[in-house]
């Protein structure tokens, strides 16, 4: 498989047989990390088309045709969010169906989603939403502290949401934590 750009050793292992879709994912989400969403779903779909029951494949698609930090909701025209919204909508809903199979980080992840696309058409506001979506990611991330791709995405879902939501947390022993 001939691809022209070298993203590192960098891999996050999912729920797969398919060599090639988790070269893929991986593929897919270090574009995510870096902030090229287009070639992130581009790989996404590569990762589906190797194996269509990698649930994380279709998270990815979910994940990084919506709104992120360089373009929220608001900058969206309304065709763009319309078709952003429904294309993210469908992915989560795909990943959901294939949820049997996945870990436990996997599944907390996939279960985040419909709190960012709770429906498949816009609204005028949809801010909420990804308020909804950084507390299931805060949720997530208190399920799995020790992931750091979970705290990742945790720390980006805060970024893109309102002043209301705070990072800090404390643990039980009054330790600061995310």
């Amino acid at each position: 498989m001939d691809y022209p750009y070298n993203l590192g050793p960098y891999s996050r292992t999912v729920s797969t047989a398919s060599a090639d879709a988790q070269r893929w994912f991986d593929r897919g989400l270090n574009w995510c990390f870096g902030y090229h969403h287009e070639e992130a779903v581009a790989c996404f779909e590569k990762a589906i088309a190797a194996d269509p029951h990698c649930a994380m494949a279709h998270w990815g698609v979910s994940y990084a045709t919506g709104p992120n930090y360089n373009f929220p909701w608001h900058l969206m025209d309304p065709a763009g969010k319309a078709a952003s919204l429904a294309r993210a909508y469908d992915a989560a809903r795909a990943a959901l169906a294939l949820i049997g199979g996945v870990s436990g980080p996997e599944r907390v992840l996939i279960e985040a989603l419909p709190a960012r696309y709770p429906q498949r058409d816009p609204i005028d506001d949809q801010a909420p939403w990804n308020d909804g979506f950084a507390d299931a990611m805060r949720r997530a991330h208190h399920a799995h502290p020790s992931d750091l791709d979970l705290r990742a995405i945790f720390v980006e879902a805060v970024l893109n949401c309102g002043a209301a939501i705070s990072v800090r947390t404390r643990d039980k022993q009054g330790e600061k934590v995310f």
